[in-house]
């Protein structure tokens, strides 16, 4: 009831109001969650667990209908909960040793990740390709092919808009049925509806160092696909780089670090204080001031060599103790049952001088952090290196143990402008350094060896298209021998058969070979397509062929002119009926506009070990006012072997 001075007194009748109140209360009492509902939710976010069972299966057989409480197996040490009427993984190790390996997406990493961005903008990581394995583009099986190399899975969603330098492309759904592809020939292609991850494969080493994936239509300078880490992230080695790979170990698609891992396999970043492992029986025990490194996989029956600092036990896939070695023991080859291995030390200061390497020779102590390669790091100034303007290569500590791996430094963080300023130069120290190398597009570049005997770049494939120098343009090569062969007899030989030094490229400049040997036993030494602006300068050295020319020399054969080569104090020996070719492919097969071509030879000896020097030079006959076609011997050219290579 209600009173106003303004009127009289009211009676309202409430019973129909509360009846109305009642009935609302008791539906909403109806809607709230009975204990048993919240403990069940509650139970699914709680970390914490009451029994541990040895497996799935029996913790299925303990409690076929659920319990309200969560448990851990002990075969993945993860914590189960129930929900939707199943046990289910909840992927959150027990003991809080945190989120479980091999479980956390991209998609789940945020922005400002320790990670993040580490990778650039080449999805295809040469870093971890499978060699002798390709993917067919007509039906996605993955195939045998000596030679080619097949990328790891690229997850790539679906409609999304890419670019290749080249490589076959396979698109697979998220239960990896085949369901699209782009060959090789085509540049800029769409990912079909449904794509979950794609495999990528090329045709030759070569590749590995100008292959790149890219999102996009418009293809872009060539970057290594290999991970990248901002440099910001990389104040000690010590630790950041192992807090990098710590958190890396959470990822599903980590990345990984197969190429950069150093020979030691002892990592003294990874060893648990006050505990040791008894070598007799693989037992693990308490030691105040012993080390234990943390479980390391081996591979079976491999020799391996450690130093006398350290004990070491081996052990199955499933962690039952085989055998051991103690202190005294340098060499050994692990059982053929071997998966794993505990080793530890005596002391903090061994924990400095403890190595594991892999082979039968003990080496110079190294340690086992994680090594970064120039490469991988982010915005690294050019200052990093030893000197600005010159890298050395050598099998231990240069620039880069790897020559192919200097080059594609030069090309990712040098423009041209940089080199023809200040031309780099990358000093090879001896040893055999198995490569097939493109100087070309226009950048300063030297290559030069220690001893012209002992400092050797070779080519093992044979192929044309692999030849272990491919140069133009301002480049110099000196004191080095190149070589280009057959080894791999398992597979048939090229077509196409390779040169020791390939000079058919463009790029206009003077190119120079000084002091070099260069060997084929493939086919022809020296390869040379002139092409416009070009001058190639051969000086002081030796040039030979098993079966075929010891050098081939042509012009272009479209529009281009001032083309030049000089031979100067040259042994070109050949073991074929002929040694030298010139040909004028201009005006014999080509727009026949040339006619500026020059060709000087001074003190050079050519000879065949079939037929001497009699009818050992292939040439364009004479055209016009030229010697060899349209091209001129210039007027200095003298004290040659041959007759028709000197003018006077």
């Amino acid at each position: 009831m209600g009173y106003s001075k303004n009127r009289p007194f009211v009676k309202v009748d409430v019973t129909g109001e509360v009846d109305k109140r009642f009935d609302e209360v008791t539906s909403r009492l109806a809607e709230k969650a009975e204990r048993t509902y919240v403990d069940t939710q509650l139970q699914g976010v709680s970390l914490s667990y009451k029994e541990s069972f040895p497996d799935l299966t029996a913790l299925q057989t303990a409690y076929p209908t659920g319990d309200t409480y969560n448990h851990v197996t002990l075969a993945d040490g993860m914590i189960y909960t129930w929900a939707n009427n199943t046990w289910t993984n909840t992927n959150i190790q027990a003991n809080g040793t945190g989120i479980a390996d091999d479980t956390v997406t991209p998609l789940k990493l945020s922005e400002n990740h320790l990670i993040a961005n580490a990778k650039g903008k080449n999805f295809f990581d040469k870093s971890k390709v499978t060699p002798d394995k390709y993917v067919d583009p007509t039906d996605g099986l993955i195939k045998n092919a000596v030679g080619r190399y097949l990328s790891e899975k690229i997850y790539m969603g679906e409609s999304v808009e890419l670019t290749k330098t080249g490589g076959n492309i396979a698109m697979y759904d998220e239960l990896g049925a085949f369901i699209g592809s782009s060959p090789y020939t085509e540049k800029q292609f769409m990912t079909v509806v449904g794509t979950s991850y794609l495999l990528m494969s090329i045709n030759s080493s070569a590749e590995l160092n100008t292959t790149q994936l890219e999102l996009g239509s418009v293809e872009t300078g060539y970057e290594s696909g290999l991970p990248k880490i901002n440099k910001e992230l990389i104040v000690g080695f010590a630790e950041d780089v192992t807090s990098l790979v710590n958190a890396n170990e959470k990822l599903k698609y980590p990345i990984t670090y197969t190429d950069v891992v150093n020979k030691n396999l002892f990592n003294k970043m990874h060893v648990t204080p006050d505990k040791y492992v008894n070598y007799t029986n693989g037992n693990v025990g308490v030691a105040v001031g012993r080390y234990l490194l943390d479980t390391i996989t081996l591979k079976p029956n491999t020799d391996y060599t450690k130093n006398t600092l350290g004990v070491i036990a081996f052990y199955d896939v499933d962690m039952v103790y085989i055998s051991g070695f103690g202190y005294s023991t340098s060499t050994f080859t692990t059982p053929l049952s071997t998966k794993y291995a505990n080793i530890s030390v005596n002391s903090v200061g061994d924990l400095e001088k403890m190595q594991l390497e892999e082979g039968l020779s003990k080496t110079n102590y190294e340690t086992g952090l994680p090594l970064i390669r120039y490469e991988q790091v982010k915005g690294l100034p050019k200052a990093g290196i030893s000197f600005q303007n010159t890298l050395i290569v050598a099998k231990s500590g240069g620039d880069f143990d790897s020559l192919s791996e200097a080059i594609t430094y030069i090309y990712t963080y040098y423009t041209i402008a940089d080199t023809i300023t200040n031309p780099i130069t990358i000093f090879i120290m001896p040893g055999t350094w198995e490569a097939s190398i493109q100087l070309t597009g226009g950048r300063a570049i030297a290559l030069k060896g220690a001893n012209q005997e002992t400092t050797i770049v070779i080519d093992k494939t044979g192929d044309y298209y692999n030849a272990p120098v491919k140069m133009a343009g301002p480049i110099n090569i000196e004191e080095l021998t190149v070589v280009a062969s057959i080894e791999n007899m398992s597979v048939p030989e090229p077509s196409l058969k390779s040169y020791a030094v390939h000079h058919d490229f463009s790029g206009e400049g003077t190119s120079t070979i000084r002091r070099c040997n260069l060997i084929s036993y493939a086919d022809t030494a020296l390869g040379v397509g002139l092409q416009q602006s070009q001058k190639l300068i051969i000086e002081d050295s030796y040039l030979y062929s098993d079966n075929r020319l010891g050098a081939l020399v042509h012009n272009s054969e479209s529009t281009a002119t001032n083309q030049k080569l000089i031979m100067k104090d040259c042994r070109v020996i050949s073991d074929y009926t002929a040694v030298l070719s010139l040909t004028d492919a201009n005006n014999t097969t080509g727009t026949g506009d040339n006619r500026d071509t020059e060709l000087t030879f001074i003190n050079n000896v050519f000879y065949s070990t079939v037929n001497g020097t009699s009818g050992i030079l292939s040439a364009t006959s004479p055209m016009g006012n030229g010697q060899f076609g349209y091209m001129k011997l210039t007027g200095d050219s003298y004290g040659n072997n041959l007759p028709q290579l000197n003018a006077i």
